[in-house]
């Protein structure tokens, strides 16, 4: 609780605009710290760059599907797509490091073969004879792995933070860092201000880079044994959306967009846990201002306790990525695979 507490409010600190001199103060070491941060960024990849640093080069082929910030682009998603597509012509398994066991839950339970290690190095080595292709789930920074592709996802959001580096924001490397991209992702893009000015500045610094966009459409509402809930059934009344995502504004957004009326929105840090505490007093609270419905993700149904039904109904909210010209991206992909 403590820690996610804390996550939260400093979550909502770099994305608030505090003038009092405590705020003033604070944001000014965070930006000293980026900078060191930044400094170190630049000589490990310097080294990876130069070979100083060993990269193990695999017999078979590695796609890298990753970001420039914490959490929250939708990288696993594009990694179930690609494994999706790509499956029918390659044996595919998906390799994590392990963090977030409500994302591994979800590939799992989409069908997708998927092992996790921190090193995944050895773990592609160990599963060679087993497998063509590779997908590295949150793999941009994951440089001990040779890879044919690298695939860079970036939010709307990212594209309208200021572009400081950890702790001062929430980007792991600079924007320089794409010139080791094959093709960058721009996701939610109908939410993305300034879209056309940040792939023109994009593709003059990095012309090489193949830039796609894409976006989310909702295929179906389900309860918790994956019933299907029809919309009409909670559209017309006062509902609650509760999330524990990176980028919870997409999910609200999208709920908007389909005419739900959301009357109550909780959020927590990504891959928080809730309590059976927690979640009893939410559907208490829900219950006592007349609302009988909750939508959350389907990743947010790994966060849920293992609870009997309560006063509240439990809607999971599953999604479609759609990319935009998706046959030219999926030939881009192969086309890396290939070379």
């Amino acid at each position: 609780m403590l820690k996610s507490g804390l996550k939260q409010w400093y979550v909502d600190f770099l994305a608030g605009d505090d003038k009092n001199i405590a705020a003033v103060l604070f944001r000014a070491l965070l930006i000293f710290l980026s900078g060191i941060y930044g400094a170190v960024v630049g000589i490990r990849n310097f080294a990876y760059d130069k070979k100083i640093t060993p990269i193990f080069y695999s017999t078979k082929k590695i796609i890298s599907v990753g970001n420039l910030s914490w959490g929250g682009t939708g990288k696993t998603t594009l990694t179930l797509y690609l494994y999706q597509k790509l499956s029918a012509r390659y044996k595919i398994a998906i390799l994590r490091r392990g963090y977030g066991d409500d994302e591994n839950k979800l590939i799992e339970q989409s069908g997708a073969i998927v092992y996790a290690d921190k090193n995944r190095a050895a773990l592609a080595g160990k599963l060679s004879e087993k497998y063509g292709v590779f997908i590295l789930d949150d793999g941009f920074q994951y440089r001990k792995l040779a890879r044919q592709c690298d695939i860079v996802v970036m939010g709307a959001r990212e594209l309208k933070l200021p572009r400081r580096l950890i702790p001062a924001q929430i980007f792991r490397e600079p924007l320089s860092s794409l010139k080791r991209a094959n093709i960058l992702v721009i996701n939610h893009a109908e939410q993305a201000a300034g879209l056309n000015e940040f792939k023109s500045e994009t593709k003059k610094k990095s012309p090489h880079l193949k830039i796609f966009t894409s976006g989310y459409k909702i295929k179906k509402f389900c309860d918790l044994r994956d019933n299907i809930v029809n919309s009409g059934d909670f559209s017309g009344r006062p509902t609650a959306a509760l999330t524990a995502i990176g980028y919870p504004d997409g999910f609200f957004q999208m709920l908007s967009k389909e005419g739900v009326k959301v009357a109550k929105k909780i959020t927590y840090p990504d891959h928080y846990e809730l309590s059976e505490k927690e979640f009893e007093k939410i559907q208490n609270e829900l219950a006592d201002e007349g609302i009988n419905d909750i939508i959350i993700t389907r990743k947010d149904k790994y966060h849920l306790p293992g609870l009997p039904p309560g006063k509240i109904r439990v809607i999971v909210m599953d999604i479609e990525m759609i990319i935009e010209d998706s046959e030219n991206f999926l030939r881009e992909v192969e086309n890396c695979l290939i070379k």
